[in-house]
This record gives structure tokens, sequence and C-alpha cells, in this order.
């Protein structure tokens, strides 16, 4: 059977009317068929045409439409929300399911394409709402055409088979979303096109994951959601066989560098996006520069070169607890009477931050590329401990992410305490009488000093967390051979060369425990062991490879691209 005649076999039901609600309004349904009206006391939702679009197979080309229209029957003017009730999409593929919202006078979808969205994806059926507080003037109406389709393509559509697609379009009362709508931001930034291309127009569309038991390897689902950030604010990030998030960034520096030939291309993942208080901008992972050639200088697609600068050890000694810094505190360390406050200090840099840096330096500084590197975002670089060390630290000293990913499997971009944003630390230390300076501000890195943070860093870039480890798919138990952050797009390792001595484990910049030694989380890339977090070993005297992190603003410029690595996002540098 050729790729034009395949057919998708699915069940795809979008049915209008039924099942809609509004809570303060009893509901009567009147008619059926075309003739169908749905009415509360102040509004009306009448479908012009058949009820249902029911499917039972589409093939790529696919295309329908339905019309409706939404009454003001109250004697003032008010506000309703468009939704999908039971909403539920499964489909594995990205960019050829799709709809759009036409209206003269109500809610429209925006874009590029014809105004056609992605469908967000849900495994399960949740409420979707399309959009909030429409205003419908006193006996208006609204006429609405929703439009689907399933755009044809060369590539292969066969993991759709068998996928549901299925819903109730309906109102309810009109109400203020507190999620970031795609329509608040600029279509040509590259925020913008990173949740058009991955379905979610209103953050609330996406996914969230809840159990972080077990690694995470799934291709078909990668674009979730979480409030476990500082102030509870909205993140999004990517997890497992993730494929879409490929960045181009910065040039290789005329002095060259490790796996760095002059003016070859960067190319960076995409980790997650900042929260709005810190920049909101886009956090990436340093994966390589440009692409190998072949032997007549083509670009072999999909593999880039070695994703790292370098290797260094974290710091020269391991044998006291302050060495788990990202900047060093006092050297002065006796046990039972050093505090945290005394660890937490910024009498020297580590050698971790001092390379990091001078990449930067040679990379980014003075280039034109600097000016869309976010300096409001921050990272975190966590000491604070599973058990009370107001006393003075102990022999063994726990830290709190080996805590949460060991013990709890339980992920925070939250930096410092385990379950306070850095503003509530704050406000917390100011009402208690403690001294907010002393204790979690310490942890969170930022180059401006900005409220809440240190102001330690020299370049406003660091390191990943070994939360976003954990989100983005790693597991301190399991290992993980599809997580994004440890492959190229040919699947091959990230980190890997025949040349390198030794280990393949790369740096995070979370502390795991000083018991007789320092570590902090490394991430393994060695056979039997790839994409695991490690906590069991890693020393801060070892060497391990350097993956730098930055972020670009949120005002960053989209030129090209939807993030796949034949054709990553490009920004327009001027």
């Amino acid at each position: 059977m050729t790729k034009k005649y395949l057919i998708i076999s699915i069940v795809t039901v979008l049915v209008l009317l039924i099942g809609v609600s509004l809570a303060y309004y009893t509901i009567q349904i009147v008619g059926t068929g075309s003739n169908m009206v749905m009415e509360t006391a102040y509004l009306r939702l009448v479908l012009t045409d058949n009820a249902s679009i029911v499917e039972d197979s589409i093939i790529p080309g696919w295309s329908t439409s339905k019309t409706f229209t939404i009454e003001n029957k109250a004697n003032a003017n008010t506000t309703y929300d468009l939704l999908i009730e039971n909403f539920q999409n499964t489909f594995v593929t990205n960019g050829f399911l799709q709809f759009k919202i036409e209206s003269e006078d109500g809610y429209n979808t925006i874009s590029d394409d014809n105004n056609y969205i992605n469908v967000p994806k849900s495994q399960i059926a949740k409420k979707l709402v399309l959009a909030y507080n429409i205003s419908l003037d006193k006996d208006a109406k609204h006429e609405y055409t929703i439009s689907f389709r399933y755009k044809d393509s060369e590539e292969n559509q066969a993991a759709d088979m068998q996928k549901i697609l299925s819903g109730n379009i309906g109102i309810q009362n009109g109400t203020e979303s507190t999620d970031l709508v795609i329509t608040d931001l600029d279509s040509s930034t590259l925020k913008y096109h990173i949740l058009s291309d991955n379905g979610v127009y209103n953050t609330e569309w996406a996914e969230e994951r809840t159990n972080f038991n077990t690694a995470y390897s799934d291709s078909a689902r990668t674009f979730f959601r979480t409030n476990n950030a500082e102030l509870g604010e909205t993140v999004l990030y990517y997890a497992g066989d993730a494929r879409n998030n490929w960045v181009i960034f910065g040039k290789c520096p005329q002095t060259g560098g490790k796996n760095c030939t002059p003016g070859r291309d960067l190319y960076w993942r995409i980790i997650r996006t900042n929260e709005a208080s810190t920049g909101g901008g886009i956090r990436l992972l340093y994966s390589g520069s440009g692409l190998v050639t072949d032997s007549q200088g083509n670009k072999i697609i999909g593999i880039t070169q070695n994703g790292y600068i370098g290797t260094s050890n974290w710091y020269s000694l391991d044998d006291k607890p302050n060495y788990v810094g990202y900047t060093i505190g006092t050297d002065d360390y006796t046990e039972g009477t050093t505090t945290l406050s005394n660890i937490r200090g910024n009498n020297a840099d580590s050698n971790i931050k001092i390379a990091v840096d001078n990449f930067y330096k040679t990379t980014f500084e003075n280039t034109d590329y600097e000016n869309y590197i976010d300096t409001k975002a921050v990272y975190c670089n966590d000491r604070s401990t599973t058990d009370d060390k107001s006393g003075g630290l102990t022999k063994i000293t726990i830290f709190g992410a080996y805590g949460r990913l060991e013990s709890s499997k339980a992920p925070s971009l939250a930096c410092g305490a385990n379950t306070m944003g850095f503003k509530e630390r704050a406000e917390w230390a100011y009402y208690e009488g403690n001294t907010y300076e002393d204790r979690y501000s310490k942890d969170v890195y930022n180059v401006n000093g900005v409220q809440f943070t240190n102001g330690w860093l020299d370049y406003p870039i660091a390191l990943m967390t070994g939360d976003e480890v954990i989100y983005a798919g790693g597991n301190v138990l399991n290992n993980n051979l599809r997580a994004w952050y440890g492959l190229n797009a040919s699947t091959s390792e990230i980190t890997s060369e025949r040349s390198i001595v030794g280990s393949k484990e790369w740096w995070t910049m979370s502390p795991t425990f000083s018991r007789g030694y320092t570590g902090v989380f490394n991430v393994l890339s060695t056979s039997g062991y790839f994409g695991r977090l490690n906590s069991a070993g890693p020393s801060v005297k070892n060497s391990y490879l350097i993956r730098p992190v930055l972020s670009l603003t949120a005002n960053t410029k989209w030129l090209s691209g939807n993030g796949t690595i034949d054709s990553p996002y490009q920004i327009n540098v001027e």
C-alpha cells in the first residue's frame, strides 16, 4: 500500500452541544439534528448543521467543518468561554492534525498556516478552554466555523493509526485565564513558535506528568507543563525522546575550542521555559557545534559534533561540604559549628564555573548574540539540606536535591527549600525574623542580583540541574536510552568520542551529599547506565564533561525552523 492511500483508522468524534454546561444555569436542549439548540437563562448555542463530526477512518488530506452560533439572550452585555468538554487526542505525530476557529465578531485562531493550529494532545479526557472571556453584546450573536484537517505528507504517518480525537464543543460563563495564552505573545518570537509547534495555544493545554518513579522515554508526548516552580508559575518543558527542540545559536569562536571549528554553528536543545518572574525566557542546553560532514563536505543530517565544551573537576578538594558550591564559601570548616550560611559564600569560583565562564567569554562576550541572552534568568545550586542543620553541619550532610530525586522522586524547579519558591522563602524569613540574605537566596544564581537572588554570576550562563534532568525523563535508578538530553538526532550518544579518556559523564549543578567526600549529581553516558542521573559517587574532585546552559530572552525573534534537526529553530540576529 502506497503512502498516498494510507488510511488513518481512528475514532474521530467532535460533537457540538452535547455535554455543554454552564455552572450557573439550567440547560435545555431543544430539537434534534440540524435544528438542535442549547439554551440557558442567558445564552443560546445553536448548531447550524448536523450535530456531530463522526469519522471511523480518515486519510491524509482529510478535512471537515461545522458551523454554530452563540446568542446573548440577557438584558445586558455578557461574556463566555469557548471550550471542548471531554477533550481527548491520542494522535502521536506533530503538525498534521490541526484545527481552526473562524468568526467575524467572536474568537479566531491566528497562525501563518491559514490560521490552522495544531490540535493539543491529551491521553485523558479533560476540559479544554479554547478562548476566555469573549464579550457578547446584548441581543447579539457570534457565528462560528470550526474546521479540522489531517495534512498529507511524504513523512510516515502510520503512528496515528487507531488513535482518538473526541470531545464536545460548548460554552461556559466567561472567566479570566491565569495561564499564558499564545495570543498574548508576539507571533514573531521564538517562544510563540515553540508553543504553536507543540499545539499549546494556551499553557493550560499542555499535559502534566505526575509520576517520576521511572525514566520517561516516550516519543509521542514530549511537551509538558508544571507549576512546581518559582512562585507556582507555569513552566513548559521537553521530556523523553523529544526531537523538535533543536536551536542554532552562536558560532564557534575564532580561537576554536573543544570540538569547535571556528565559524561553525552552535547547536542547543531547549530544556524548558523560565518562570515569568525570572524573565520568561527559553533555557538551552549546549549540544554541539555544526553538523558532521562527509568526505565531500556534505552535512550528515542528525549528527552534531560532541555536545560538550571540555572537561573539568568541580573543585580540587572534596573533604568539606562547602566544595559543592558553584561559588565556594568559607574554607574554615568545623564539624558541628560551620553552618549552611558559612558555606553559601562567594569567596572563590569553583573550577567548573571558571570553565563555563571562559566558554561564554570566548563565544558570546561583545558579540551580537549577547543581546539575546537573558540576564534575568536564575540558576540553582541547591544547598538546602534534608534535615535541620541550624546548629551546624555534621559529618553526614544530605543536600536537598538528593532527598527529592533519590528518595522522594519529586523534582522541583523551585530553588532552595523543597516546598517554597524564593519569594515565599523571603516572606517567611521576614515574618519569622530571620535574615533572608543568610539563607536561601545564596543558592539562586543570577548575573544582576535581582531581588531574591545572589548576583554571584559573572556571566548569564551556568549548568542544568538534577531536577531538570528528571523532568526531561531521567531517573536515579533507571537508564534512559531515549532521553533527548543524551542523544543527537541520529540517536547516537551526544557526548560520545573515542578519544575521551575515562568517563563520559557530565556535570549538573545539584549537590548530593557530604559523607567522607563531597559530591554533585552528574549524568551518566556510559554503556549500561546511559541517561541515568548519578548520585552514587560523583566526587567534586573527579573530572567530567561540561555542558553549559543559558537562556534566550522571551522576546527573541524567530527567523526560521520548527525545532527538528533538519530544520532547527534559528533566531533573527540583528
